[in-house]
């Protein structure tokens, strides 16, 4: 019966695994938190874009949807901004923000993962 320690392991470990990896809160911060990137748009404060980028992204998870033509990877375009619409967007717009580099997702060089 050695199989009955190694499943339990499994589970223990599989359990340790939940939570983990992007959200709202991490991607945000990453972003506007001057400890990381430090990202200032349009005069506001690093809590107040945190706190406005984290309700955004919470606000599309609800949502149910296409990726349309959506794509975190295209270069911002003043003209036409994008905004996060349903979970499928805003998750990848989690996975872009965590493998960008701070350079990367500077608005003012057309900043990769837009939301």
């Amino acid at each position: 019966m050695r199989t009955a320690p190694t499943i339990i392991a499994v589970f223990v470990v599989a359990l340790a695994g939940v939570g983990c990896g992007e959200d709202c809160q991490s991607s945000c911060q990453k972003i506007y938190d001057p400890s990381e990137c430090g990202i200032q748009v349009g005069g506001k404060t690093s809590t107040e874009l945190t706190r406005s980028c984290i309700s955004e992204c919470q606000d599309a998870l609800a949502n149910t949807g296409p990726m349309g033509d959506y794509d975190p990877l295209t270069r911002r375009d003043p003209l036409n901004p994008k905004t996060l619409e349903n979970e499928k967007q805003a998750a990848a717009w989690m996975d872009c923000v965590a493998e960008a580099s701070c350079e990367d997702l500077e608005p003012s060089t057309g900043g990769l993962c837009e939301h």
